[in-house]
């Protein structure tokens, strides 16, 4: 007897980048990812618990933070691109405060994030380093091998 094959269930996942009407969620998981991971982070949860709202909903508006959802649950997944401000090292990225709830590991969420990560730094800082000739070509300095493999981007613009 031939036994039909089980379904897997669907998985919708969302990710966006974050906005100011997202910073109580964005703080709480921020703060849980710092709580329950201090040696993943640069920054401490002491630092950070004890901010304002306010500080909170400026660092949604001055950097580049995207959020996760699986399915209907709440902001379960972060991820950052933090830009250099010097201007000739504008056209580098670096993937920060990346975190993805345990229950919504294994979803596809953090290569999810990840790739909106990739393709707005290729929008963005990325497409700056152009007018800096051939050697300053644009990187997400954490990601051109781990992400190729899974994405076929190589790097390059």
């Amino acid at each position: 007897m031939i036994k039909p094959a089980a379904s897997t269930p669907t998985i919708l996942l969302k990710a966006r980048r974050l906005e100011t009407s997202d910073v109580a969620a964005y703080r709480e998981l921020r703060l849980e990812s710092l709580k329950g991971h201090p040696e993943a982070f640069g920054s401490s949860w002491e630092d950070e618990a004890e901010k304002p709202i306010s500080w909170w909903s400026q660092r949604l508006e001055t950097n580049t933070v995207f959020g996760g959802w699986v399915n209907r649950s709440p902001l379960v997944g972060l991820a950052g691109l933090r830009v250099q401000e010097r201007a000739k090292a504008r056209h580098k990225g670096v993937l920060c405060g990346m975190y993805v709830r345990s229950e919504a590991r294994g979803t596809g969420l953090a290569p999810a994030l990840v790739q909106q990560v990739i393709e707005h730094a290729r929008n963005g800082c990325g497409r700056k380093a152009l007018e800096g000739g051939r050697q300053a070509l644009p990187r997400v300095v954490f990601t051109a091998r781990l992400v190729s493999r899974n994405t076929g981007w190589s790097g390059e613009p």
